[in-house]
């Protein structure tokens, strides 16, 4: 695995969602469709 710099690192924007509804998306074995919430925080 490749490291980055801090300098990289800073430019990384994460979220944290709460999953409220999960899926299977007909036809398909390996895709879920899913509703989240993002949780922003101002």
């Amino acid at each position: 695995m490749e490291k980055i710099s801090f300098e990289e690192f800073k430019k990384v924007e994460l979220k944290v969602a709460t999953i409220l509804q999960a899926e299977k998306v007909e036809g398909s074995d390996k895709l879920i469709k899913l509703q989240i919430d993002l949780c922003v925080l101002v």
